[in-house]
């Protein structure tokens, strides 16, 4: 996990990185400011910042909040909602380094469901919000720039996007295997995702494509069912690690548990090639997406590809620039093969993932309470940590120690190549 920073103005520092890479244009005289930068912390492939925002009296209000371009409003917690007085239509207002970003009041969305977000989280800055500006995500250097048009002059491989002016989501052409397709960019969501029916097609034809059937490593990046939102509205008495169990035991394997693991050799984004990319391929997640992108979208670029980049999107021209800072890891699910699911502080297993229709954990199965892996006591725990801890290289083991109805079962599970 990224050292958590301290919330810094570096109009000045931009300035002086200009020959360093930053790629700004500075102004030649004082005027009204134009861009600001702050750090983020990378956790599970995702980005998230501390923002400071103004309460109407004037004195500053700090929240932690997950920048999401693949989200259409911006969403406020409770507690927050209060503290900005956006009930008595307060423009809602923050901070990016000493740019100040304000938001009408009627375009924020109240909500309590911060589920699977990173602790403490209290507002999603969204693709609605970033419409209007140049945007940098820089995960090298873990940090997000907002720039007014015009102000940064990018670098790297120019793609052009189309933008859904009402959503603020985006989308861009790929190619693979000599067919086009569009697809969203999603920094929001930890993993490269695929709709089910054009992953099939693309198996039909190259079989060794498919790697396993069972979410792994961020590829698991929801860790939900359908039916989790009902369940943690239950009472407490309810939610029992007890019934948790049961009901995953008596379902239906759930979207990621179902998913199909690949490794796509090459993704052409425009000009900018992608090699060895990891994905997941679901159904019914992509109409949704399709409604808020500017067309239909066959899937999303997740976070284990932008991370390997520093990302401009300059919205008001449509375009992206890719400088690429690494290469794209082929081994990041070389994990041990569960699928999790999280509710509240727990994590059950929500299937086994397998390879060429085997199971490659023998002795967990859905339903298990995870309790432990290694040494790591795993509830009450980030999914960062957990999803570390199955991580390894093939031929790792792990200690897991998960309940089944009551009593402790410990399995040495393998590390296996996804």
């Amino acid at each position: 996990m990224a050292v958590i920073r301290r919330l810094t103005a570096i109009v000045s520092f931009a300035a002086i990185n200009l020959v360093a890479g930053f790629g700004l244009v500075v102004p030649a005289h004082a005027g009204p400011i134009s861009i600001g930068t702050i750090p983020f912390v990378l956790e599970d492939n995702r980005v998230y910042v501390e923002l400071l925002f103004s309460i109407p009296d004037g004195s500053p209000r700090k929240a932690w909040t997950f920048v999401d371009i693949g989200t259409p409003n911006p969403l406020v917690s409770p507690a927050l909602y209060k503290d900005l007085q956006l009930d008595k239509e307060k423009q809602l207002t923050f901070q990016i380094g000493d740019l100040s970003v304000g938001v009408p009041s009627e375009k924020v969305v109240k909500s309590d469901w911060f589920y699977g977000f990173r602790k403490n989280t209290e507002f999603v800055l969204p693709g609605s919000i970033m419409e209007h500006y140049q945007i940098a995500i820089d995960y090298s250097a873990r940090t997000l720039t907002f720039a007014k048009p015009g102000t940064l002059r990018p670098e790297g491989i120019p793609v052009p996007c189309q933008v859904n002016r009402h959503t603020g989501l985006i989308s861009v052409g790929i190619t693979v295997d000599g067919r086009s397709y569009r697809t969203a960019i999603d920094n929001g969501s930890a993993y490269t995702w695929f709709s089910d029916g054009t992953a099939q097609a693309w198996i039909g034809e190259h079989p060794d494509w498919q790697r396993g059937t069972g979410a792994v490593g961020e590829a698991n990046m929801q860790m939900m069912s359908d039916w989790s939102f009902l369940f943690l509205k239950l009472p407490s008495a309810l939610q029992s690690p007890r019934m948790a169990s049961l009901r995953i035991r008596h379902s239906q394997p759930d979207r990621e548990a179902a998913g199909i693991i690949l490794r796509v050799p090459e993704i052409a984004v425009g000009s900018l090639l992608l090699h060895q990319v990891g994905a997941l391929a679901v159904e019914d997640m992509f109409d949704w997406y399709s409604e808020r992108t500017p067309g239909p979208v066959v899937g999303w670029l997740g976070g284990n590809i932008l991370k390997s980049f520093r990302l401009t999107i300059d919205f008001p021209n449509q375009i992206t620039y890719w400088q690429r800072q690494r290469d794209l890891d082929p081994h990041d699910l070389d994990q041990v093969g569960v699928t999790l699911l999280a509710l509240g502080d727990n994590y059950f297993v929500a299937g086994i993932a397998s390879q060429d229709g085997k199971p490659t954990v023998i002795g967990i199965q859905a339903g298990d309470h995870l309790l432990q892996i290694d040494a790591l006591p795993v509830t009450g725990t980030s999914r960062d940590a957990v999803l570390s801890a199955l991580h390894g290289k093939v031929g790792d083991t792990r200690t897991i120690v998960v309940d089944r109805d009551g009593k402790q079962t410990t399995v040495q599970a393998p590390v296996t190549r996804f």
